[in-house]
């Protein structure tokens, strides 16, 4: 900025025909503080889900999650180290910090307020990080592989049957239904931390 070197979009996006077609809130993506002016074009929303066996669920006498505490409890039941069975496929590795993340948000955590100040190390996102640290320390419900297992890893383990749970995009769909089959696998919104409160990332 202090070079000169960023042209701030604003004026042109307020007068883009297709500005419209852009949900407001990803507007955000493209400033470097909140009140500040649009220096980049939002390029993409991705919304995660939670992608369940609902066979297994279904064999287990469970509902699908909507909230921290039936994914635990759902994750403790549908663990079974013995034969290599977890309950949530935790993306520790590469790309972790996406899964991560919509855990935190729908912990009740944001990074920043409105008014751009970093607030990632505040009540809710401190609780929050500590429960998805306790999935894999404490309760044990993601594979030992957890804290380097990337996309594939979680992929992989989920469509042989060693998870019951995974953290993912849209993107996912087609390969975990073509391995497992449409009607072995549900999509729930991730659960929150508060059953009254949103669950969708977006939120």
């Amino acid at each position: 900025m202090k070079l000169g070197a960023l042209e701030p979009l604003t004026n042109f996006t307020a007068k883009w025909p297709g500005r419209d077609d852009v949900i407001e809130n990803q507007w955000e993506t493209g400033k470097l503080t909140a009140a500040g002016p649009v220096y980049m074009m939002p390029h993409q929303l991705v919304i995660y889900y939670l992608y369940y066996r609902k066979d297994w669920f279904a064999q287990a006498g469970l509902k699908p999650p909507t909230t921290f505490d039936d994914f635990l409890a759902a994750a403790k039941k549908l663990t079974d180290p013995a034969k290599n069975q977890y309950g949530y496929g935790l993306r520790g590795g590469g790309g972790g910090q996406d899964n991560w993340l919509a855990f935190m948000v729908a912990g009740g955590a944001r990074l920043v307020d409105a008014q751009g100040k970093v607030i990632v190390n505040n009540a809710a996102a401190v609780k929050t990080n500590q429960w998805y640290i306790d999935l894999f320390r404490t309760h044990k419900v993601a594979p030992p592989s957890a804290p380097t297992d990337a996309y594939a890893q979680v992929l992989g383990a989920f469509q042989s049957g060693n998870t019951a749970m995974l953290a993912h995009h849209v993107g996912s769909s087609v390969l975990v239904t073509t391995k497992l089959g449409a009607g072995n696998v549900g999509v729930v919104p991730i659960p929150a931390a508060d059953p009254r409160s949103p669950r969708a990332l977006a939120a």
